[in-house]
């Protein structure tokens, strides 16, 4: 392979890391913003609507459930910063001609505790909102 070929598969490749960046960015902000978002203005409209915050049984399953969906959107913030740095670090390393990547182990641990934190607080808000409407 000629040094030109090298080049231009090197820059083929950086832009595609590029690309891979700008759609997890738009991807991430929509889906932290749509789901722990909609799963906090939902959890509170319910309770505005349905409930009257003094006379709710069981408020502490409330809270815990608000504090689970920041804790989330907080996690995914992060991962997904975790997640550009690492997109970054490998745009240099390519533009060094050096390819010894190794997998990250941090960002799918991140991951996973992001689905955790959101279906434990769902399955907490879901319990709280049956509670109180069959009380």
């Amino acid at each position: 392979m000629e040094q030109d070929e090298i080049k231009k598969l090197k820059q083929e490749y950086i832009n595609s890391l590029l690309e891979s960046y700008k759609y997890s960015i738009e991807k991430f902000d929509h889906q932290s913003l749509y789901i722990s978002g909609g799963a906090l203005a939902l959890s509170l409209t319910f309770l505005n609507t349905f409930i009257e915050i003094k006379t709710a049984d069981c408020l502490l399953l409330f809270i815990v459930a608000i504090i689970l969906f920041v804790l989330n959107i907080g996690v995914g913030f992060y991962t997904h910063f975790m997640s550009a740095q690492k997109i970054k670090e490998r745009i240099d390393k390519v533009r060094h001609d050096n390819f010894d990547f190794k997998p990250d182990k941090l960002i799918p641990i991140l991951n996973l505790v992001m689905m955790i934190l959101l279906l434990i607080g769902l399955t907490i808000l879901v319990t709280f909102c049956i509670l109180n409407l069959l009380i």
